[in-house]
C-alpha cells in the first residue's frame, strides 16, 4: 500500500548506519514519520571495502524513495510514497575504468502505528463476566431503544429468539453469555466522542447492552458482509492498517473466531461463537508478519504495558488469538465492520426473520443450552 510522505531536510549523515532498522511511525492523528530521521546510508551499509571507495558512485532506490547526496559516499533516503508491503532496496553503483560494480542493500520498512483509542480511558474497566457485573438478562425496554421494527410479530420473534440468545450475562446456568461486542463498540464510540463519560456504572452497562444488541441491526450486518465473505484475515488486517496510515484512527472492531462462509456449520457458528476486540496499535516488522495490540473486554484493564495481541501470518493469510484461534487453522475468518452500523437505533429485519423461522421450525441455536467456561465468556 503506497503511503505519501512529506520529505525532511538532511543536516548531516546519521553516523554508523550499518545496522539501520527503518520504521514508519504514527501516534494518533499526528503526522507519519520515519525512524531514524534523517535516514542516511553510506558505503558501509553496502559492504564496500575502503580500498574500493574510488570512482564514480551513484545510488538507485526503490520506487517511492529518492536518494539525496549529503556527504562523501553518503545519501539521505527520502520517502514520498512508500509501499509498506515491499522492502526498501538500494543499489550502489561504481563506474571506474569502463567497468560497473554493483552492491545492494535492503531492509524491511516496519510499522508502528498507534490509534487514538486509549485502551484505559475509553474502555469499561471491569471484565465481561457475570461474577463481576452481575446478571444481565434480556430487557424489553433496552430492546425497544435498540431497534426500530416494522411489525410487532417480527419484533416479538426477534426478542424471544436471536436477541435473547446473545444479549445476556449470568452467573448460573448452562451458558453464561457475554457482552463483548457491546463493550467493544461502546469503547470505540467513547474514543470518537460519540459517548459522554457515563454518570455511573449502571448507565454505562445499559449503553453497553444497547450497543451489544445493535450487532443484529441490518446496517451492522451489511457492513460486516464484505470482510466476512472475503474470508481473508490478512485483507481484514490491511483494512485496519490503511485506516491508521491515512487517518491515525480506526472505527473498526475485530470479530475473531468467525467461521469462514464456506463452512457447513456457518449459521450455527455465527450465533454460537465469536468474540469482539478492539485494535489500537499495529506493529509490522516486515511484509510477512504483524501483531496488533487490542482491548479485550474479557481481560481488562487493558494497558499499553500488558496488551492482548493478535498475531498475523500475512504470507499464509492466517492469524492467532489466545486460545480462540490457532495459527494452524484455515477455517477461522476475521470481520472488521465500521462503527456506523452500531451508532444509532435501527431495523433488524433479517435477524427478525431468522428468529421467526427458528420459532416456526422449532430450531434452536443451542447457545442457551451449551456450557461456556466461567472464566472466559462466549461473548459474541
Amino acid at each position: 500500500m503506497p503511503v505519501q510522505m512529506q520529505p525532511t531536510n538532511a543536516q548531516s549523515p546519521a553516523g554508523d548506519s550499518a545496522s539501520i532498522q527503518v520504521t514508519l511511525k504514527r501516534l494518533g492523528r499526528g503526522p507519519l514519520f520515519l525512524e531514524p530521521d534523517p535516514l542516511v546510508v553510506d558505503a558501509g551499509n553496502f559492504g564496500v571495502p575502503e580500498t574500493e571507495c574510488h570512482g564514480r558512485f551513484s545510488l538507485r532506490v526503490s520506487a517511492g524513495w529518492r536518494a539525496v547526496p549529503v556527504g562523501e559516499l553518503a545519501w539521505q533516503l527520502v520517502p514520498h510514497e512508500i509501499d509498506v508491503d515491499r522492502i526498501l532496496v538500494a543499489e550502489l553503483r561504481r563506474e571506474t575504468g569502463g567497468r560497473t560494480t554493483k552492491w545492494q542493500w535492503s531492509v524491511p520498512v516496519g510499522l508502528d502505528l498507534v490509534s487514538t483509542l486509549d485502551p484505559v480511558a475509553h474502555t469499561f474497566q471491569e471484565p465481561n463476566r457475570a461474577s463481576v457485573l452481575g446478571d444481565i438478562l434480556p430487557d424489553r425496554s433496552i430492546f425497544e431503544e435498540t431497534f426500530s421494527m416494522p411489525w410487532r410479530t417480527l419484533s416479538d420473534a426477534l426478542f424471544e429468539g436471536i436477541y435473547s440468545d446473545i444479549v445476556f450475562l449470568r452467573r448460573d446456568g448452562p451458558t453464561r453469555g457475554g457482552l463483548c461486542s457491546g463493550m467493544a463498540r461502546w469503547a470505540i464510540a467513547r474514543s470518537l466522542g460519540d459517548e459522554d463519560v457515563p454518570a455511573d456504572r449502571s448507565t454505562a452497562l445499559r449503553r453497553i447492552t444497547a450497543y451489544h444488541g445493535r450487532q443484529l441491526c441490518d446496517r451492522s450486518f451489511l457492513l460486516g458482509i464484505p470482510t466476512f465473505l472475503r474470508g481473508s484475515p490478512a485483507a481484514t488486517y490491511r483494512i485496519v492498517r490503511r485506516d491508521l496510515l491515512r487517518k491515525g484512527w480506526t472505527d473498526r472492531a475485530f470479530d475473531v473466531a468467525i467461521p469462514k462462509p464456506w463452512r457447513k456449520d456457518v449459521v450455527r457458528a455465527l450465533i454460537g461463537s465469536g468474540h469482539t476486540i478492539v485494535p489500537y496499535r499495529i506493529i509490522q516488522p516486515n511484509p510477512k508478519s504483524a501483531r496488533v495490540d487490542v482491548y479485550d473486554p474479557n481481560r481488562p484493564p487493558a494497558t499499553i504495558d500488558t496488551p492482548q495481541v493478535v498475531e498475523f501470518d500475512l504470507e499464509h493469510d492466517r492469524y492467532s488469538y489466545r486460545q480462540l484461534v490457532a495459527m494452524t487453522q484455515d477455517d477461522a475468518g476475521l470481520v472488521a465492520a465500521r462503527q456506523r452500523g452500531y451508532a444509532r437505533q435501527g431495523s433488524a429485519v433479517a435477524a427478525g426473520l431468522v428468529s421467526l423461522g427458528m420459532r416456526l421450525t422449532g430450531w434452536s441455536s443451542g447457545r442457551r443450552a451449551q456450557s461456556s467456561p466461567a472464566n472466559e465468556p462466549a461473548g459474541l
